[in-house]
């Protein structure tokens, strides 16, 4: 289950992810941002570990894409921010 803020209009969602996708393990202090009505995740930490995976989440067919890097990849990071650039 996926918890939206809707900061327009004060009001909170859940979202059900639909079965058989991938998504990511359950984490805080991850950064976000929303490019082309999909939302773009990195980093972020639970109980074990800090991250550094990026995933995407496409709200309007509720599915999560792993999205792989090539090359160096940055460290694991928490309580980072991403900013989307046009």
């Amino acid at each position: 289950v996926i918890e939206f803020a809707d900061s327009r209009r004060f009001k909170y969602a859940l979202r059900n992810v639909k079965q058989g996708t991938i998504w990511p393990c359950k984490r805080f202090g991850h950064a976000t941002v929303v490019i082309n009505g999909k939302m773009v995740m990195f980093g972020g930490e639970n109980a074990q570990t800090q991250h550094n995976d990026m995933y995407l989440f496409d709200p309007s067919t509720e599915i999560w894409e792993e999205i792989l890097a090539n090359g160096v990849l940055p460290p694991p990071i928490s309580f980072a921010t991403l900013t989307a650039i046009d």
